[in-house]
């Protein structure tokens, strides 16, 4: 079901990947480092680099335990291989020939997890969202809540609106700003 077609409905992500190929702006908070360290996601801490209150860089992936965040300052995602910030993220995969999906949605940044340009009047240009777009051309309501991946998932809380649940898995109720 379009969000469009049907007011009050939260949009419906398309999976065409653009949104994670937006260049070097992704970054990982302190909530997100101490996630992966306890977790061992050394895979993931690969691809951070800190920057220490010591004035050096690190990466990610040589902190063992949680204390030892407590010296960075912020991260960037860094190729480990070149030094170079990603064009397109590396957790990026894809689905089929034009869908796409994230390799580690569960865990992901939260950065990623806040991301709602429907929100923000971010109107598609910032990377083309075909749903945004769409969303643009035919309406002025402003969303709130979590762009949904498929018809049976929701998120159960709403992470920009910190303490707020949502109840009704599965209707994609969402809330207007006033």
């Amino acid at each position: 079901m379009d969000p469009d077609q049907t007011p009050g409905l939260a949009p419906v992500c398309l999976r065409c990947g653009r949104c994670c190929r937006y260049g070097p702006s992704i970054n990982a908070n302190s909530t997100d480092l101490k996630r992966w360290v306890i977790e061992d996601r050394t895979d993931i801490l690969t691809f951070f680099q800190a920057y220490c209150t010591d004035g050096s860089y690190v990466n990610c992936a040589f902190f063992k335990n949680p204390q030892s965040l407590s010296r960075v300052l912020w991260t960037d995602m860094i190729n480990p291989d070149t030094n170079d910030y990603y064009k397109d993220c590396p957790f990026l995969r894809p689905l089929s020939e034009n869908k796409w999906y994230c390799s580690i949605y569960e865990t992901r940044p939260a950065i990623c997890t806040r991301f709602r340009p429907w929100e923000w009047g971010e109107k598609g240009e910032f990377f083309n969202c075909p749903v945004v777009e769409r969303m643009s051309r035919e309406a002025s309501t402003s969303f709130s809540g979590t762009l949904i991946h498929s018809e049976k998932e929701e998120r159960t809380t709403d992470t920009c609106n910190p303490g707020h649940v949502k109840d009704n898995l599965g209707t994609r109720k969402i809330h207007h700003h006033p």
